[in-house]
């Protein structure tokens, strides 16, 4: 299980309370490459964003699993200095997921937002 604190752990246990039902917890880390390695060896399965994982699915070395009838998504926060202004760059990101991440429904999160601007915005080859 991610650790206390995590976004993926406050909807799991969420998800586990609306269900009337307890998780059984063997391991708690903020490390998510170490919780992936652990469901790699066999020794355990967790809940995990799916970003986390596409590129292990791809290679078959992790399976997922979706929840029927169940959706799941995250509050994503964005944290900048208030002493320090932003880069040009910064600034620039700032405004993107501003002006079209925030207004938009949560399907597809970041990834799916980073994806649709880059396709919009081909980099030069």
């Amino acid at each position: 299980m991610k650790e206390k604190g995590s976004g993926t752990r406050k909807k799991i246990h969420e998800l586990y309370k609306n269900n009337h039902a307890r998780p059984n917890v063997f391991m708690e880390s903020n490390n998510t490459g170490f919780i992936i390695d652990l469901i790699e060896r066999g020794e355990g399965i967790s809940f995990l964003v799916k970003p986390a994982i596409d590129q292990k699915v791809i290679e078959k070395k992790l399976a997922f699993r979706k929840l029927k009838n169940i959706e799941l998504f995250l509050d994503v926060s964005l944290g900048y200095s208030k002493t320090t202004p932003l880069s040009p760059a910064a600034k620039a990101f700032y405004e993107v997921v501003k002006n079209s991440f925030i207004k938009e429904s949560p399907q597809g999160g970041v990834g799916s937002l980073m994806a649709r601007i880059l396709a919009e915005h081909p980099q030069n080859e």
